[in-house]
């Protein structure tokens, strides 16, 4: 019915940043990045009552250069959740059961470097996406197995005359959906936005369909969301150059689309 269960918010962690959150059943998995030089990627479960299932919280990563947010799913047995961190940087994995177990000895590399990952999982295989480096051209994927072994890894989108940014996934049984963001380049300069939506199959793991325009602005768009159904896609994203922008004033946009993605080919 919508009614605020905790009349004042949790603090769960002091010195944290960018947080996400996912949930298995009835129980919820948070994760976040330290807000300092330390390098560690923390995870702590939380049951429907709000309460605290790991303390201390669930060390998932520490190392140098972890300098993006976490991203986490679950499978429909355990979580996963992917970060990106060292030279490079390296996009990784760890698996956790909901007993809270790390059930990677250390973390996965999943083949490719890349920063902003985005993670979602069809029950069958998980998918993670990067903007991949050196040149911000391009973006990879990899898809994640149960056992915690790497299906497929490879670039999937790219081009010379944009620079990538941006990146939100979400999932249907058997096809993940993404969405990503191009900016078109001319000499130094980044001219008006342009999303594009893409279609990831499991079965043949990483196979892509066509993207194509979900939308072409002047203003500048970001921090793509995205949710699917089994027929309707919803995705929301920020504007920050709409009207009165100079002043601070930022706006909140969605388009909920009438089908599903065009399926992988």
């Amino acid at each position: 019915d919508g009614v605020v269960l905790d009349s004042r918010p949790l603090l769960i962690a002091d010195g944290g940043s960018n947080p996400t959150v996912t949930n298995q059943g009835s129980q919820f998995l948070l994760t976040w990045k330290e807000a300092n030089s330390s390098g560690r990627v923390l995870a702590a479960r939380f049951d429907s009552d709000a309460g605290l299932l790991d303390a201390p919280p669930l060390l998932l990563g520490a190392a140098p250069g972890i300098f993006e947010p976490a991203s986490a799913t679950s499978d429909g047995t355990q979580y996963v959740v992917a970060w990106s961190q060292g030279n490079g940087p390296q996009a990784v994995a760890r698996r956790i059961s909901t007993d809270g177990g790390l059930l990677d000895p250390t973390p996965i590399s999943l083949g490719m470097t890349g920063y902003q990952p985005s993670i979602a999982s069809d029950g069958v295989l998980s998918t993670i996406m990067v903007i991949e480096t050196p040149g911000n051209e391009r973006w990879g994927a990899a898809q994640l197995r149960p056992d915690g072994t790497v299906a497929a890894s490879r670039t999937i989108l790219q081009g010379t005359s944009f620079s990538a940014f941006d990146t939100a996934v979400a999932a249907l049984p058997g096809q993940t959906m993404a969405v990503v963001g191009l900016r078109l380049r001319v000499g130094n300069s980044n001219l008006g936005p342009v999303k594009h939506g893409l279609s990831i199959s499991t079965s043949p793991p990483l196979d892509t369909g066509t993207p194509f325009l979900l939308q072409l602005l002047l203003n500048s768009q970001a921090d793509p969301s995205i949710a699917v159904a089994s027929d309707k896609t919803l995705l929301a994203w920020g504007d920050d150059r709409g009207p009165g922008w100079l002043n601070g004033q930022k706006r909140v946009w969605g388009a909920l689309l009438n089908r599903e993605l065009p399926s992988a080919s």
